[in-house]
């Protein structure tokens, strides 16, 4: 058996004990509350902003979703820098 095989049955293993622990090792049980472009800014006077930063890859722009009350769409963002 080569060492990718080896590899391989043992992550399977590890999968199947997981499986009789009562774990999903491939879960993915998560809320989403805002898609990624958005970030919902909240300010200490109970009002909110959502602000929308598309990806420069994009082609066109998202349009206000109805859960944005006051929404503010700023200059796209080049995936490959860490920062804005």
């Amino acid at each position: 058996m080569s060492i990718d095989n080896e590899y391989i049955e043992k992550r399977k293993e590890k999968i199947r004990l997981l499986r009789q622990l009562g774990l999903d090792p491939f879960s993915n049980q998560f809320n989403r509350t805002n898609e990624v472009e958005d970030i919902l800014v909240k300010y200490k006077d109970g009002s909110e902003e959502f602000y929308y930063i598309p990806i420069s890859l994009m082609r066109g722009e998202k349009k206000q979703p109805t859960y944005a009350k006051n929404w503010r769409q700023i200059k796209d963002w080049s995936w490959a820098f860490k920062k804005y």
